[in-house]
């Protein structure tokens, strides 16, 4: 997606000028001085291409969990409540709406480019309690009678399914996203920003990829090289993804240790065992 108000993200015009200049057209054109007579900002390719760059982009940065494609804190306040227990209903969230078990409420949506959900937390409407977190189900829901509250979550089909609770719930999200296409006849490249900062050389790296595919297939194996960085090292998404990476690492990963004395439900640790 692009964002509309200056600040250190990189524009679509500094990436135009950097592409153009490495696919040597860089010249004289209709969109300046250095407007390029081929790869211009209006070219029929230039919009696809730029969003088909950024897309790949997102993606690697997803994979490793870049905090620029988070969404935390998303909160869908007074889902309905189920009306009666019953072990064959279950109750999702979608981008189209809420399904209560028997019908859709449009009011209450998953957030616009969720890509999944990485925690979910909930709370019973109105009860200014803290968001007590729910646990991820990998394998199915099961089969179970409600109780007040949801308790359990399974991602699929792209919407997040629920047992459903018998009392009217809070749901706080916190997922990975992907922004939207940057679209629009009269876009100002200059003032349109793709907010992940300093990714201007991974998205032209790309860019160049598609171009060759293009228009010089002879040297699309030279281009995806560059791309994944001919030193071994990744190239400019390399150093992106490192960046994170390096950062995550950086965190102190704290374990309880074993002991003698018994945490929740598990059983102490004996000698004498």
């Amino acid at each position: 997606m692009s964002v509309n108000y200056p600040i250190r993200y990189p524009n679509l015009q500094g990436m135009m000028d950097l592409f153009r200049s490495l696919v040597n057209d860089d010249g004289a054109g209709m969109d300046g001085p250095q407007g390029g007579i081929i790869a211009t900002n209006t070219a029929p390719f230039t919009l696809p291409f730029l969003n088909a760059a950024i897309r790949w982009v997102y993606r690697k940065l997803r994979s490793i969990g870049d905090p620029a494609l988070i969404l935390d804190n998303y909160l869908l306040l007074g889902l309905p409540a189920l009306t009666q227990p019953n072990p064959a209903v279950q109750v999702s969230l979608g981008f189209l709406g809420y399904f209560d078990g028997f019908q859709n409420h449009a009011q209450w949506t998953l957030p616009a480019g969720a890509m999944g959900v990485d925690r979910v937390w909930e709370r019973v409407n109105g009860s200014g309690a803290d968001f007590f977190p729910m646990q991820a189900a990998p394998d199915g829901l099961p089969p179970l009678q409600q109780s007040g509250v949801n308790r359990i979550y399974e991602w699929r089909g792209n919407a997040l399914w629920m047992p459903g609770a018998l009392q009217s719930v809070d749901l706080r999200l916190r997922c990975q996203i992907a922004l939207p296409p940057i679209l629009g006849d009269n876009l100002n490249f200059c003032t349109t920003y793709v907010p992940v900062l300093d990714s201007q050389d991974a998205i032209v790296d790309r860019m160049l990829v598609l171009y060759a595919r293009r228009f010089s297939p002879d040297q699309l194996p030279a281009a995806a090289l560059a791309s994944q960085g001919m030193d071994g090292n990744g190239g400019s998404i390399g150093d992106l993804m490192l960046q994170t990476v390096r950062a995550a690492q950086r965190q102190e990963n704290v374990r309880r240790e074993f002991g003698r004395q018994a945490v929740g439900n598990f059983a102490q640790w004996n000698d004498d065992l």
